[in-house]
């Protein structure tokens, strides 16, 4: 839900789901939790699990599933089916901290795109044989 939870604002403007249940879900999100059945209020995000999961020749949708639907194919339906603001994009982390009683901001370099944030909610932080692996997936699933 941490990748799709952000995008409950749409499905409360859509009148798909109530601002109660939304803030209920987020909440949840936030504490680590999933309500039952919340993630078929992502339907569309929810039937391109299922097929990548079926792609790679697995019976559920696990971590690896949702991490190759949202980094490799989750923009390009956004395209034509939602804003762009709803995109994930690659950004470094900017860090604020107090330094003897002085705020001081700086760019912590992480190899991009490993940092993963999806309307402005950081979702993921991937190491870069986590990523490489998510791009051999993609390659599977172009060529299978």
């Amino acid at each position: 839900m941490r990748y799709a939870a952000p995008c409950v604002d749409d499905l409360v403007e859509r009148e798909l789901t109530t601002k109660e249940y939304a803030k209920e879900i987020l909440e949840a999100t936030k504490r680590g939790e999933v309500l039952p059945d919340s993630e078929l209020q992502f339907d569309l995000a929810y039937l391109m699990c299922e097929y990548v999961a079926k792609k790679l020749g697995k019976n559920e949708i696990d971590t690896e599933v949702i991490r190759v639907y949202y980094l490799l194919l989750h923009n390009n339906l956004l395209k034509i089916h939602k804003p762009v603001t709803c995109s994930i994009e690659e950004c470094e982390v900017k860090v604020v901290s107090e330094i003897d009683g002085i705020n001081a901001s700086f760019l912590k370099e992480i190899n991009k795109p490993n940092l993963v944030v999806h309307r402005g909610y950081v979702v993921d932080l991937l190491t870069n044989e986590e990523l490489e692996g998510i791009l051999s997936k993609y390659m599977y699933l172009a060529t299978h």
